[in-house]
């Protein structure tokens, strides 16, 4: 696995885009009862969200101490990693949904990207939006002030939704989270 690779794996971890291991506990001395099973389904989905937001945050901590306060709250980072933690919780549950559901593969399969893609589809704006709003920082602008980040963000979200979109109609493997 190339450096390169292992990165994105790690922001696609923090950022709560990879799908939820959803894992089975097995007990070979008797049989799990489907309320049992179900608890320890969702206690494990719990504490893995629980995990990535934590690690989410402390990320978002770490941005602050770099920025400092000032630039931190006028950038609104803290209000953008609340909507990655939003749309990840959705995808989680389309995800767990989806899993669940008996559908066409195909079906399924395209339904659950499409909603993975629309929930992940600000995220290159939030992400453009940071160096732009840096750039008019340091021209003297007010965050905000001229309107190209905003500009910058709806481009940028549009265009990941498009292709995104695009993608789920045209793929034809199974999303990695559905893989058996």
């Amino acid at each position: 696995m190339s450096f390169f690779e292992a990165l994105f794996r790690l922001f696609a971890f923090i950022t709560l885009m990879s799908t939820p291991k959803i894992t089975d506990p097995v007990n070979s001395k008797r049989e799990i009862a489907s309320l049992e099973l179900f608890a320890a389904r969702i206690t494990r989905l719990m504490l893995d969200y629980s995990i990535r937001v934590v690690l989410l945050f402390s990320v978002g901590v770490g941005l602050e101490y770099l920025f400092g306060n000032e630039l931190y709250e006028s950038f609104m980072i803290d209000y953008a990693l609340v909507v990655i933690v939003i749309l990840g919780g959705v995808h989680w549950c389309v995800f767990g949904v989806l899993s669940g559901v008996k559908l066409a593969p195909r079906l399924r399969y395209t339904l659950y990207r499409a909603a993975r893609n629309s929930c992940f589809a600000p995220m290159p704006g939030l992400f453009l939006a940071v160096p732009v709003l840096a750039w008019e920082f340091y021209q003297g602008y007010e965050p905000y002030e001229s309107g190209f980040a905003y500009q910058v963000y709806c481009v940028a979200t549009i265009t990941a939704l498009v292709l995104g979109l695009a993608e789920a109609l045209l793929s034809k493997t199974a999303p990695t989270g559905f893989q058996n």
